[in-house]
């Protein structure tokens, strides 16, 4: 055991070791129900980063798949699972706790620890259960009373599985306490990134070092090596911009273009077929003129129109009229310089001479809460 291990909070202790001391604090303290005591003083932060994930889960069946997809960062070698009543009676579950490496020494201090602290969480998160029995797969280590006392259900020792039997509409009742889905959904976004299943092996560390450079959306796609994907001919991604150095990774992974789309809106590129251009002509087989806004889907039509009265304008027939810059372009090339951190680009009113605004900087560029960029608010902080 190294001392560091005890100041830091991603310090592991081996299984055995975990067990050993257990085990060694049992005996020096003559107390063989130390396991229980433990587990009667420790909450759901021991978890520790999966518990901000679990702890707001919208259910508690929804909480106990999340502590099982991450326990690996708290113990790696534990896993919980939900299954069906071992005693085989409607209306019961049970949630098993498991160790995964064989070759691992059987402690049953440890068993009890963990099953004690299973139970308590399980009564934090649901605000209170009836627990229908409990299964350890090992003696007694004191009375039984003391068993019974703790979990206030039968015991049943020596069994071939450790679990809790459970009412099944356990699964389904929400969580006791508030929850708050954007703080779950940052917390599994963090331990996706950061935190390497050690099941998965080099593929997942593999993972976990692309999706950090290049983002989480193309990689997801890009690792995914047994999904038919023959049938795409193209990618153009709509709404926030796609960085040109994830689809450079994914183009070739894919062998089909990867492309932004732009519009008015988030709703343009995905309302509308755009061609996208290959060596000339489009995937749809038709050259397409700079501007065009696309083939119209079945049941909508394409038309331009003023937007403060609404009258449709006549389109000159080569599709444009000028040259039309989306701002997901400048900002690109600026946020490719080391010394800018965030940039943002609004459309100003010009005389029509050939020059253009000088770039200015601002405190802060306006977002919503998805990360979106404010450009209202943005010309309002910029002025005219």
């Amino acid at each position: 055991m190294r001392p560091g291990d005890l100041d830091s909070d991603h310090g592991l202790l081996p299984t055995v070791t975990a067990g050993r001391i257990l085990r060694s604090a049992t005996t020096r303290l003559d107390c063989p129900d130390f396991a229980l005591c433990l587990a009667a003083s420790q909450d759901m932060s021991m978890l520790g980063p999966p518990a901000v994930a679990v702890g707001n889960c919208d259910t508690v069946g929804d909480g106990l798949d999340c502590a099982s997809r991450f326990l690996f960062v708290h113990n790696r070698g534990l896993r919980l699972s939900r299954g069906p009543d071992p005693e085989r009676y409607a209306g019961v579950g049970a949630v098993g706790y498991r160790l995964v490496h064989p070759d691992v020494p059987f402690e049953p201090q440890s068993m009890d620890a963990g099953l004690g602290l299973l139970y308590r969480k399980l009564i934090t998160m649901s605000g209170g259960y009836e627990l229908l029995g409990v299964y350890l797969p090992h003696l007694p280590l004191t009375d039984e009373s003391v068993y019974t006392a703790f979990f206030g259900a039968p015991v049943r020792f020596n069994t071939d599985q450790a679990l809790l039997r459970v009412p099944a509409k356990l699964f389904a009742r929400p969580m006791s306490a508030p929850v708050n889905p954007e703080l779950r959904h940052m917390a599994v976004e963090y331990l996706e990134s950061h935190c390497v299943d050690p099941r998965e092996g080099v593929a997942a560390s593999v993972r976990s070092s692309v999706g950090r450079a290049l983002g989480t959306v193309p990689v997801r796609i890009v690792t995914m090596p047994r999904i038919d994907l023959t049938w795409l001919r193209a990618i153009v991604s709509g709404a926030a911009p796609l960085d040109e150095e994830p689809g450079r990774a994914l183009s070739p992974r894919l062998s089909v273009p990867v492309v932004q789309g732009y519009c008015m809106t988030e709703l343009g590129p995905v309302s509308r077929i755009v061609p996208v251009a290959d060596g000339g002509t489009s995937v749809a087989g038709r050259r397409v003129s700079v501007g065009a806004s696309g083939r119209p889907l079945p049941n909508t039509v394409n038309r331009l129109v003023a937007p403060e009265t609404g009258a449709e304008i006549a389109v000159p027939e080569d599709g444009r009229k000028g040259h039309q810059v989306a701002s997901a372009e400048p900002e690109a090339l600026l946020l490719a310089h080391p010394d800018v951190s965030d940039a943002a680009v609004i459309g100003v009113p010009t005389p029509r001479v050939r020059r253009s605004r000088r770039p200015s900087s601002s405190p802060a560029i306006p977002g919503s809460t998805v990360g979106k960029i404010l450009r209202k608010e943005l010309r309002a902080i910029q002025g005219p």
